[in-house]
């Protein structure tokens, strides 16, 4: 019987495969949403240049003007390219700037532990006079 119990009240196993990068209970990383995102982005652009390219074969085949045709390609290729180019550029931006935010509020941790330690090695009465001061802004 008392089986029984423990069996109910434990959570239930979740299998995990070889074949998953992350358990599901885990989030993926920055990066790995990055890569996923940026992938999608640029398939869907090639699909989009593709149907331009297809549409301009049966524009051109009805008998359009060649100019007016190059033109279109131009025109949409350059926007989509533009578009797409933006858009990853602002991510990996995004990205750097929050690397180097992690950065400095890792060495703001490192230098606070570093002056706690120093203050207590400083007598009591010395330590309060230093906390005690005001310092001005830089």
């Amino acid at each position: 019987m008392s089986d029984q119990n423990n069996q109910s009240n434990t959570e239930p196993a979740v299998e995990t495969s070889p074949y998953m990068e992350t358990s599901p209970y885990e989030r993926p990383s920055p990066e790995a949403n990055f890569l996923q995102t940026s992938f999608f982005i640029v398939t869907i652009s090639i699909i989009m240049v593709g149907f331009l390219v297809v549409f301009s074969m049966v524009f051109s085949a009805q008998g359009g003007d060649a100019d007016a045709l190059s033109a279109m390609l131009g025109i949409g290729t350059s926007v989509i390219g533009t578009l797409v180019g933006a858009f990853l550029g602002l991510r990996q931006g995004q990205q750097g700037r929050e690397a180097a935010q992690e950065r400095s509020e890792a060495l703001l941790r490192e230098t606070e532990h570093v002056l706690w330690s120093a203050l207590a090695q400083l007598p009591p009465e010395r330590a309060e006079e230093i906390l005690s001061r005001r310092f001005p802004p830089n």
